[in-house]
């Protein structure tokens, strides 16, 4: 019995890790730029005590310039915000369906409905593609919504 559920939770893990591979597809494979997107390109080749908001996602493209060159800096970000983007609601889908038992079709439940910031609500595309902060933050936000769970369950 105990071999049939490990291969049930593999198969619904694996299930989750294609649907979420199909949904960041949607978007595309390339940046979907903005009139702001020139914005933080320039935060991003400011020094940081010059920069008095938005401190992470500058941050973050001065990385990925510094790490993937000029030429694919701006691929490499919705590839970083993709994997983050997935982790996030995977690790979230995980919190929620271990803290509540669920079983295999309310967990692939709960993973598409943690992906609708990501798709359904930016229909154009899918949010990882854009050259803006939204790209990054819904996914602190998941990662801080664990965070919280975890708190509230240890009190």
């Amino acid at each position: 019995m105990k071999v049939a559920e490990e291969k049930k939770r593999i198969i619904t893990n694996l299930l989750i890790i294609i649907i979420g591979f199909l949904f960041f597809l949607i978007g595309g494979t390339h940046t979907i730029m903005f009139k702001d997107s020139t914005t933080f390109i320039r935060w991003s080749q400011m020094l940081l005590k010059d920069r008095n908001i938005y401190v992470v996602y500058p941050e973050l493209i001065r990385i990925c310039r510094l790490v993937c060159g000029e030429e694919s800096y701006i691929d490499s970000i919705w590839i970083i915000q993709s994997f983050v983007a997935f982790c996030s609601v995977f690790a979230l889908t995980h919190r929620v369906c271990k803290e509540y038992e669920f079983g295999s079709v309310q967990k692939i439940l709960c993973f598409v409905f943690l992906l609708s910031p990501y798709t359904f609500t930016l229909p154009e595309a899918v949010a990882t593609h854009y050259f803006f902060t939204e790209g990054l933050s819904i996914s602190l936000f998941y990662f801080s919504w664990i965070l919280i769970l975890r708190l509230l369950k240890r009190m």
